[in-house]
């Protein structure tokens, strides 16, 4: 029995600690910043082909972050995560 009441309070500890995460995240304009990504990708290479070459993949990898996030948040007030 002690088992299973380990287990519900990792699970109420889990989605306390998603449900946070979620609520840092709702101040993030995420349009807003993969519109500025997909902008600089677009134009980066024509402005300054040797800073686009060396930052283009971490702009892209922060481009995957911010999606991923995204749709956690959006998961999350759907309530998915409560």
């Amino acid at each position: 029995m002690s088992d299973a009441r380990e287990l519900i309070a990792e699970y109420r500890d889990a989605v306390r600690r998603a449900a946070f995460a979620a609520s840092m995240l709702i101040a993030i304009d995420f349009d807003k910043m993969l519109r500025e990504i997909d902008h600089a990708d677009a134009v980066g290479a024509l402005l300054d082909p040797t800073l686009y070459r060396e930052k283009s993949k971490a702009m892209h990898e922060d481009r995957a972050l911010l999606v991923a996030a995204k749709n956690f948040l959006t998961a999350a007030m759907k309530g998915k995560v409560s």
